[in-house]
């Protein structure tokens, strides 16, 4: 929807006004008026937004990049479902997040995406997209934004990976609607569509995982367990799996390798729909 609506708020004011001086058969349409305009503007700069330029963009970018920053970092499982994967890492300074590192494998691409944020709005989307189908199946492509509207967009492909260095970049139209900046943190808390609950254990002597499952949204994680008869939440679950199947869980991890494979080492967990459910796991 185009928002350019210069002198919109004078508008605004001056519907307010006739609606306190209009006729009493007047003032339903006024006020009807009012209220489609506000809706509109809030459409249009819902959104918060910052004062920057895509110059200044590039200057943080590479600020930020810097070796010597030191960040608080997070990363969230590696959630799974049919030809589906999806994790995050999180950066954070000052204890506000400055970057989500994004990796996102489906069937026929993969996106592995890096979003900046400044003063706690998106600022920077720096992308690349492998494809298993295009004819250009390498996509590398840059995103500058105020928090809610694009500044530059741009785009390169090419056949290989290591040759889009060397490509200019193409102004590009892009929808931001396509891009979901709030789906990182829902996955760093296991929240939504990320939410989690027990489901079974699976024993592959000699190893044991935890599995747990979102069936609405089809996404689920394998646990690997090392000290699982020393745990007292395993254990708990360990005493009566069906008593326990579909409870709400989350859990805390660790990505550790293994005889040259990666896994999700379980930590902790506890149940979210207990007073008090971190408990359980002490």
């Amino acid at each position: 929807m185009p928002c350019a609506m210069p002198g919109a708020f004078f508008y605004i004011f001056d519907i307010m006004e006739n609606v306190s001086q209009a006729p009493t058969r007047n003032r339903y349409f006024l006020t009807l008026i009012f209220g489609i305009t506000t809706f509109l503007m809030a459409s249009c700069g819902g959104g918060k937004t910052i004062d920057i330029t895509p110059e200044e963009i590039d200057a943080y970018v590479a600020e930020k990049l810097d070796a010597n920053q030191l960040y608080g970092v997070s990363q969230s499982l590696r959630y799974s479902k049919e030809n589906e994967t999806y994790e995050v890492v999180e950066y954070i300074q000052d204890d506000s997040v400055v970057l989500y590192v994004i990796t996102h494998a489906m069937e026929q691409e993969q996106v592995n995406r890096q979003v900046f944020y400044k003063h706690g709005v998106p600022i920077f989307v720096d992308e690349l997209v492998s494809s298993n189908v295009a004819d250009l199946p390498f996509t590398q492509r840059r995103i500058y934004m105020d928090g809610a509207n694009v500044l530059r967009s741009e785009e390169c492909s090419s056949a290989f990976e290591d040759e889009l260095q060397y490509i200019d970049f193409e102004s590009v139209s892009v929808d931001l609607d396509d891009y979901d900046f709030e789906k990182p943190k829902r996955a760093l808390l296991q929240q939504d569509e990320f939410a989690l609950f027990f489901e079974e254990f699976i024993i592959i002597p000699p190893q044991e995982y935890l599995i747990l499952e979102n069936e609405e949204s089809g996404f689920n994680v394998a646990l690997f367990i090392a000290d699982g008869d020393d745990h007292p939440f395993l254990m708990q679950l360990k005493d009566d799996p069906e008593k326990y199947r579909g409870r709400p869980v989350f859990v805390t991890h660790q990505f550790i390798v293994m005889s040259n494979i990666e896994r999700m080492l379980f930590i902790n967990g506890y149940f979210t729909d207990e007073e008090n459910a971190a408990e359980v796991t002490e």
